[in-house]
C-alpha cells in the first residue's frame, strides 16, 4: 500500500493533533493519474507569499493547524464534566500506519519520539556503541547534531571513521575503504541537509551487512520528498520528525526498527 502527500496532509501533524483528525476534511483528491500534491489552497499564506524552504520548515497545512488548535482548546477547556482523553475516539487517520505506508513498513514496526536525534541516539545506545571494540562509520554529509554525537563518542575512545565527499557528493568506493568486520553500524542521512545528496540507501544497507553491521538511516529530508522503501533497501534503523515534508510540527518524530530486531 502506498499512501501520496494528499492523503496524509492531515495524518502526520502531531500527537495531539492526530485526536482530533476524524473530524477534517482535507481538499478534493488529486484528479486521476496527478501527483498528489496539496495544493496551496491546504495552506494559510499571505497574499504575495510564496514559500521555497520547506526543507527546513514546512508549513503546516490549515487541517492540520485546525486540528492542532482544536486539541489544545479541548484540553485547555474545564467544563462540569470531564472531558474525554485526547486518544478516546480514534482519529480518522492513525499516523503510525500512514507514515508506515510512506516508507513500506508495518504500523507495528513504528515508535513516537520527540525528534529524529532521539532515534540515533537510542540507535547508539542500543547498540552499546562506546561500551564495545569495533567501529562506526558516518559521511561529512550527515546530519551535524549526529555528527556532533559521533565526534563526542570519539573524544570517549570509538573509532569513528568520517567519509568526506567527492564533488558534493559520498562515493561508494570511499565507504569499501572503511566498512570492515569490525563496524558495527553505520550512520548516514539518506538526503543531506547540506546540498541534497541522495544516498543508494540499498547499496549503503548491502555492504554494511556484508561485514555485520548495521544501518542507521537518517530520512528527515526525505521523507514526504522521495520515495523511501525499508524492504527494498534492507535499512535496519530510521527516523524523521514531522516538521519538514511531512508538514507536521515540531516535538513529534517517527521511529522504525525493522521488525526482526524488535
Amino acid at each position: 500500500m502506498a499512501l501520496n502527500r494528499r492523503e496524509v496532509l492531515a495524518g502526520l501533524g502531531t500527537a495531539a493533533a492526530a485526536a482530533a483528525l476524524r473530524d477534517v476534511t482535507v481538499g478534493a483528491a488529486p484528479a486521476p493519474g496527478g501527483a498528489g500534491f496539496p495544493r496551496k489552497a491546504d495552506f494559510a499564506f499571505e497574499k504575495g507569499v510564496t514559500y521555497l524552504s520547506g526543507a527546513f520548515t514546512h508549513p503546516m497545512p490549515i487541517a492540520a493547524a485546525d486540528a492542532y488548535r482544536d486539541a489544545v482548546n479541548r484540553r485547555g477547556t474545564v467544563g462540569a464534566t470531564p472531558a474525554a482523553g485526547l486518544g478516546a475516539s480514534a482519529p480518522r487517520v492513525d499516523p503510525k500506519a500512514a507514515f508506515a505506508a510512506l516508507i513500506n513498513a508495518k504500523p507495528s514496526e513504528i515508535s513516537y519520539i520527540p525528534n529524529t536525534s532521539a532515534g540515533e541516539n537510542l540507535v547508539v545506545e542500543c547498540l552499546g556503541i562506546g561500551r564495545l571494540d569495533g567501529n562506526v562509520v558516518t559521511d561529512a554529509l550527515h546530519f551535524e547534531g549526529a555528527l556532533l554525537h559521533l565526534m563526542e563518542l570519539r573524544k570517549q575512545g570509538v573509532d569513528l571513521r568520517i567519509v568526506a565527499p567527492r564533488d558534493g557528493r559520498i562515493e561508494m568506493k570511499d565507504l569499501e575503504r572503511v566498512v570492515d568486520n569490525r563496524t558495527k553500524l553505520v550512520e548516514v542521512s539518506l538526503v543531506s541537509m547540506y546540498n541534497g545528496f541522495q544516498h543508494d540507501l540499498k547499496a549503503v544497507c548491502d555492504l554494511a551487512h556484508a561485514h555485520g553491521a548495521y544501518v542507521y538511516a537518517d530520512i528527515i529530508q526525505a521523507a514526504g520528498a522521495v520515495p523511501i522503501d525499508v524492504r527494498a533497501t534492507g535499512v535496519d534503523f530510521a527516523a524523521s520528525a514531522t516538521y519538514k515534508w511531512l508538514m507536521g510540527d515540531f516535538g513529534l518524530a517517527f521511529f522504525y526498527v525493522r521488525e526482526d530486531l524488535l
